[in-house]
């Protein structure tokens, strides 16, 4: 009688309640796709923000308007930039950056003001700051044969005497 019993119960059970067993099987395997498709769009985003935004250490420096490169440019003529009674040379550039900038004169001080503001900022040898800005670069005595530099974070600015031309020229290299 054990048997007839058990054989009823196994042939009883109904056919929606054995596809019922079966769903949670299929919704973890969706479950699984759907994370698996998930992080793949999160990769996707995070690779493509990372490679297509712009570089934060990208930054131009001008002087007078004309970028400065590795092309020799004109800060001034020799005599205009010299005061008839003190030897200074005075060098105005705009850095304009999106991101962090260091500043720092090897040689003579800097002035650094505010792009927007104008307000200054910092007179030194050393400067850090996040914005774009304006600096005077200052040369006390400069010795014609003598190269002065300045370092804007890994470019740095060459600042010499050129005596073909009898007029300073500055030039920039990079690391």
């Amino acid at each position: 009688m054990k048997n007839e019993v058990l054989a009823r119960a196994i042939t009883g059970i109904d056919d929606d309640l054995i596809v019922s067993a079966h769903r949670p099987a299929f919704f973890r395997q969706r479950m699984i796709k759907c994370f698996g498709a998930f992080a793949t769009a999160c990769l996707i985003f995070v690779c493509g923000t990372f490679f297509l935004s712009p570089n934060n250490s990208e930054l131009e420096i001008l002087i007078n308007g004309t970028a400065v490169s590795s092309q020799p440019v004109s800060v001034m003529p020799h005599e205009r930039q010299i005061a008839p009674t003190a030897n200074i040379i005075t060098v105005p550039l705009e850095i304009v950056s999106n991101g962090d900038l260091t500043i720092m004169a090897v040689d003579g001080t800097i002035e650094v003001y505010s792009s927007q503001t104008n307000e200054r900022i910092s007179v030194g040898q050393f400067c850090k700051t996040k914005d774009s800005v304006t600096v005077r670069w200052i040369i006390d005595d400069p010795d014609h044969s003598q190269t002065c530099k300045m370092r804007v974070n890994d470019q740095e600015l060459i600042l010499r005497y050129e005596q073909t031309t009898n007029e300073w020229i500055i030039t920039k290299s990079e690391d």
